[in-house]
């Protein structure tokens, strides 16, 4: 699960290191450069992706259903004005399974059975009152 971790941690960073030109969508084009790295690493979405804006200091939960073979993994992207945006998973007891509380705007968090889960993002530093997130599962 190690190699795992750490071919899909440099996979995340990539692509959204990759420098983003004024555009009106910034997470639509960090969505389709992370789609592009998976794909090369052999991962495919798994089809749920969540976007929105959350308030500096706001979370939100949303449910993630996997099916089939593993393994998964869930990233996480902000804006150009975000900082540090987290996520945590948890499964249908409540019982926390993985997180990415580093402080970076690019988390990732690995799972390895499919699955009811429930994914909290945090916007825990936006540079401005409210921040665009995406969210998207990839599966191997």
């Amino acid at each position: 699960m190690k190699k795992f971790a750490s071919v899909l941690a440099a996979a995340a960073t990539f692509c959204l290191a990759a420098p983003v030109m004024a555009q009106d969508d910034v997470i639509s084009i960090l969505l389709g450069k992370t789609d592009e790295v998976f794909a090369s690493k052999g991962f495919k979405p798994t089809g749920w992706t969540q976007r929105g804006t959350l308030a500096n200091g706001g979370s939100k939960t949303f449910k993630l259903t996997l099916a089939g073979d593993g393994p998964y993994a869930v990233i996480g992207m902000c804006d150009t004005d975000c900082e540090d945006v987290n996520l945590v998973i948890s499964d249908a007891s409540g019982a926390e399974v993985d997180k990415d509380v580093e402080t970076d705007d690019a988390p990732i968090v690995l799972l390895e059975k499919p699955g009811t889960y429930s994914v909290r993002i945090d916007m825990k530093a936006c540079k401005t009152d409210s921040c665009d997130y995406g969210m998207r599962a990839f599966t191997q």
